[in-house]
């Protein structure tokens, strides 16, 4: 383990030595899934899976998965049951640990636009490389050649760049493409929204990857602790970084064996 090995027994403190049981949030995509070429095949590493499971059925923290991705990918991905609270298209989607999904009203003026960017790419032959979701659209280039890729990239900027004066609209980068979603809308959103929902001083702990977790990372409170899970180090507000899976795997075991005694689940039927 590199050099963060030192930080992760106050850490480990902080989110299980509480009166409160923690809230841990965890991104999908490069924290719990490696990045794959073909993205309806990212499924998790096998023992993030496994310790997810187990953190949700033999503890009281509140484990929520919060994601880019709309919240029907991430249930059949991570195909756990029951399945965890999920915030989905960065939180614009919620799915409730009781099942409930919840969702935003996209204005007509966002769909009309988010249809006009789609063609850009439909006319260019790109089409394959776009993703459509409930409330924004993603260009993937994960895969192709660096040469397309910044052909690609070069002209999606560039049509983009006709429609700077509107307001409705945010163009965002992302490990392997760019997304288009709604201006002032982030994962900040899903983590704001629990916090209010939480006791006051409960532990919170989001472990990301990516630069749009840094949105999740900012919104934490005083005291939360934000993880970077990345095999290669990048400026960031994380306070602790790990690689994954091994890293990631090995904290979460910690963290695991920590909260089972401190704030452990009475498991009936169980001898």
């Amino acid at each position: 383990m590199n050099e963060e090995h030192d930080k992760i027994a106050p850490v480990l403190a902080r989110l299980c030595d509480q009166d409160e049981p923690p809230l841990l949030m965890f991104d999908y995509d490069g924290t719990l899934a490696p990045f794959v070429v073909n993205r309806d095949l990212a499924y998790p590493y096998p023992e993030s899976k496994t310790l997810l499971k187990e953190l949700c059925r033999t503890t009281r923290a509140r484990v929520v998965v919060v994601s880019g991705r709309p919240v029907a990918d991430i249930a059949r991905l991570l195909d756990l049951s029951p399945q965890p609270e999920t915030w989905g298209c960065h939180g614009w989607e919620r799915c409730t640990a009781s099942g409930e999904l919840v969702t935003g009203a996209l204005p007509e003026e966002a769909r009309d636009l988010l249809a006009h960017i789609n063609s850009w790419f439909a006319e260019a032959g790109w089409d394959g490389q776009v993703e459509h979701k409930p409330a924004s659209l993603a260009l993937h280039w994960r895969g192709l050649g660096k040469a397309e890729q910044r052909r690609l990239e070069n002209y999606a900027r560039n049509k983009w760049a006709d429609l700077a004066d509107q307001q409705i609209l945010q163009l965002h980068a992302f490990d392997g493409g760019l997304e288009w979603r709604l201006t002032n809308w982030s994962k900040a959103d899903a983590v704001t929204t629990l916090m209010r929902e939480s006791p006051f001083g409960m532990p919170v702990a989001y472990f990301g990857d990516d630069l749009t977790d840094e949105d999740a990372f900012r919104a934490l409170p005083q005291g939360g602790v934000a993880v970077l899970v990345r095999d290669q180090y990048r400026k960031t507000e994380a306070e602790l970084w790990l690689q994954p899976p091994g890293e990631m795997n090995a904290f979460l075991v910690r963290l695991l064996q920590r909260l089972q005694g401190r704030h452990g689940k009475i498991l009936t039927g169980e001898s």
